[in-house]
């Protein structure tokens, strides 16, 4: 996961020097690729931690029965999903 984040954060700083130099209103626009691209990999990061955990629960729940492993499953989709709205919303606060 960090070889990939390092990968992320170079294409990130290669694209934020260009953005800036080549649109109109540079800095803005590359400030809001650089809050958009940070809050995409802490989401990816999040995701990424509570889709492991709740593969774990899941799969211990589908032991016991599958109506059981489907709540668990659904719950863990709803907190994703939930985690990456309030993310968004936070760095869309951020830049207004």
């Amino acid at each position: 996961m960090i070889q990939e984040y390092t990968i992320c954060l170079i294409f990130v700083a290669i694209m934020f020097f260009v953005i800036s130099s080549l649109t109109p209103q540079g800095y803005y626009t590359a400030v809001a690729f650089l809050v958009g691209a940070i809050v995409s990999m802490i989401c990816g990061a999040v995701g990424m931690a509570i889709a492991t955990s709740a593969n774990y629960r899941t799969t211990y729940c589908a032991k016991i029965s599958l109506p059981l492993a489907f709540k668990t499953a659904y719950r863990a989709g709803v907190g994703m999903g939930f985690a990456l709205v309030s993310f968004g919303l936070l760095g869309k606060a951020f830049l207004t």
